[in-house]
C-alpha cells in the first residue's frame, strides 16, 4: 500500500505569507488613517470647546465693565469735582510694570488712572478709574516680522477678582430716629453669586470682617450730573477707601467713613478682596503671548496665548491666568455714541481711549465692545490645506481679515497675512472668534 503526504510547497507558502503581509500592510495603513483622523477631530473638538468657554469667560468680564467703580471722590463730608482724585493721591495704586519677560504685561502702567507718578501720560496722572481701555497693536513683546503684535484690552470692575468677595454686594440706609443718624444694614442682602437669597441662617462667613469693601453714595453733582461718590476717609491722617465688613454698621462703618447725611440716604457697597487694597476696584488685562517655552507644542510657530492677567492688590503684580492656546491675533473694535444721537459709530482700539477720553466720557459715549481672535483648530495636518481666505483684502497676501469693514468701509481690525506664521500655514484649520458686548455698568 502506498502512503500519500500531501502539504504545501515552500513556493507556496512564500506566497501564501506574502499576501498576508500585503493584507496587513494594508490594514495597517487604514488603521493608521483613521487614528489621525480620530486624533485630528478630537483636537478640533477640544478647541471648539476651549474656544467656546472662553468665548463665554471673556463675554461676562468685558460685560462687567465699570461694575462696582466709583464716578467720584469725596473727602469726609464734602465733595470733589467730577474727575478729582488728588485727596488720593500716593494711595490709589494700580498696576507696576513687568518688563523683565513677555508672558508678563510689560506696559501695564500705562493704563493705570491713579498713581500721579510723572512716567505716566498727564490724562492718567489722578482720575477717576476708566471701565474699559484698549490700546491698538501693542500686545507683548518681542516684536518681530514673525511675531505681529496685537491688541491689548483692560477691563476694570469691583466684580474681576478671582475671590468670593469680588462677586458681593449690598446697600446700607441711613434714617433718621430719637438718637440721631442710625444706619440699617441687613446681611441678608450680601448678595453672593453661590447664595443669591442668603437667608439669615446661611449667611456663613458673609459678615466675619474678613471681605475688604468700598463704599458709594449715589449723589447729584453741578448742573444735575449723577456721582457715584467713593467715600473715604482720612482718619490718622492717611487716607482710606475701603473697610472690612461686619453685620453691624458700627463695626463696618466706624465714625470717619459716616458723614452726616439726610434721611434716607442710601449707600452701596461692593466687596473686592480678601487683604488690604491697592485700589478700589479690581482689573483684568486681555493680551497675547508668545513665551517659546509655554506654548502647547501643537501650535503653529509663531502663535502664542491668549492671557487673563488679573492685577494682585498685594503689590500691583499679576496673576496670569492661560484662556486659550495657538492664537496668531486679537483685535478690539469699539462701538460708540459720541453725539448720543442713538447712531452707533466703529472705531479700532487706537480710539483715544488710552489717553484722550475721561471716565465721564468713556461713560456716555461706550456703547460696546467687539473682540476679534484669530486661533487654529487641531493641530497640523499636511492632508489639508487652508483655502478660506478674506477676500477684498488692500494688498495682503493669504489675508485673512481679524474684523471687519464698518458700514461705511472702514477697516476694523486688520487683515493678517497668515505667511508670518511659517512655511506650513496653510496645513492648520484656522478659524475666527468674535465676541459681541453690550455694556451693562457703565453708565
Amino acid at each position: 500500500m502506498i502512503r500519500r503526504e500531501d502539504g504545501f510547497t515552500l513556493v507556496e507558502l512564500i506566497i501564501t505569507m506574502l499576501i498576508f503581509v500585503l493584507v496587513i500592510a494594508a490594514s495597517s495603513n487604514i488603521f493608521s488613517s483613521l487614528l489621525n483622523q480620530f486624533k485630528q477631530q478630537s483636537k478640533i473638538a477640544e478647541t471648539s470647546i476651549e474656544g467656546a468657554v472662553v468665548l463665554d469667560m471673556m463675554r461676562v468680564d468685558i460685560q462687567q465693565a465699570g461694575f462696582g467703580i466709583p464716578w467720584n471722590l469725596e473727602t469726609v463730608g464734602a465733595e470733589d469735582g467730577l474727575d478729582a482724585w488728588t485727596t488720593l493721591a500716593g494711595n490709589y495704586r494700580e498696576a507696576v510694570s513687568n518688563a523683565g519677560g513677555n508672558a508678563d504685561p510689560s506696559d501695564a502702567s500705562y493704563y493705570n488712572d491713579g498713581t500721579p507718578a510723572s512716567a505716566l501720560p498727564a490724562p492718567a496722572q489722578q482720575r477717576a478709574p476708566r471701565g474699559v481701555l484698549a490700546q491698538n497693536r501693542v500686545g507683548i513683546m518681542p516684536n518681530t516680522a514673525n511675531t505681529p503684535l496685537s491688541d491689548y484690552l483692560v477691563v476694570k470692575a469691583t466684580s474681576l477678582g478671582i475671590n468670593a468677595a469680588a462677586q458681593k454686594w449690598t446697600h446700607i440706609t441711613n434714617f433718621m430716629d430719637d438718637s440721631g443718624n442710625t444706619w440699617n444694614l441687613d446681611p441678608r442682602v450680601w448678595n453672593d453669586t453661590n447664595n443669591p437669597v442668603n437667608p439669615k441662617n446661611a449667611v456663613e462667613d458673609l459678615v466675619d470682617g474678613t471681605d475688604q469693601v468700598i463704599v458709594q453714595r449715589p449723589a447729584m453733582g453741578p448742573g444735575g450730573a449723577q456721582m457715584r461718590v467713593l467715600i473715604t476717609s482720612t482718619a490718622a491722617g492717611t487716607p482710606a477707601f475701603s473697610a472690612l465688613f461686619h453685620d453691624t454698621a458700627a463695626a463696618f462703618l466706624p465714625a470717619a467713613f459716616q458723614p452726616v447725611l439726610g434721611t434716607g440716604e442710601t449707600h452701596f457697597i461692593y466687596g473686592v478682596g480678601l487683604s488690604a487694597l491697592r485700589a478700589p476696584f479690581n482689573r483684568a488685562d486681555f493680551y497675547v503671548s508668545r513665551p517659546p517655552a509655554n506654548v502647547p507644542a501643537q501650535c503653529a510657530p509663531n502663535t502664542g496665548i491668549l492671557n487673563k492677567a488679573v492685577m494682585n492688590h498685594a503689590d500691583g503684580g499679576f496673576q496670569i491666568i492661560p484662556l486659550l492656546d495657538c492664537v496668531a491675533d486679537m483685535q478690539v473694535v469699539f462701538i460708540t455714541d459720541v453725539d448720543n444721537n442713538g447712531t452707533p459709530e466703529w472705531n479700532n482700539a487706537d480710539f483715544p481711549y488710552t489717553g484722550g477720553l475721561n471716565a465721564q466720557q468713556i461713560r456716555s459715549q461706550l456703547r460696546g465692545v467687539v473682540v476679534y481672535i484669530l486661533a487654529h483648530e487641531g493641530q497640523i495636518d499636511h492632508n489639508y490645506t487652508f483655502s478660506n481666505f478674506s477676500a477684498g483684502c488692500a494688498g495682503v497676501a493669504n489675508c485673512i481679515r481679524v474684523g471687519d469693514l464698518s458700514p461705511t468701509g472702514t477697516l476694523l481690525g486688520r487683515e493678517f497675512d497668515l505667511s508670518v506664521i511659517g512655511a506650513n500655514f496653510l496645513n492648520y484649520r484656522w478659524k475666527i472668534y468674535t465676541i459681541s458686548v453690550k455694556l451693562l455698568n457703565l453708565g
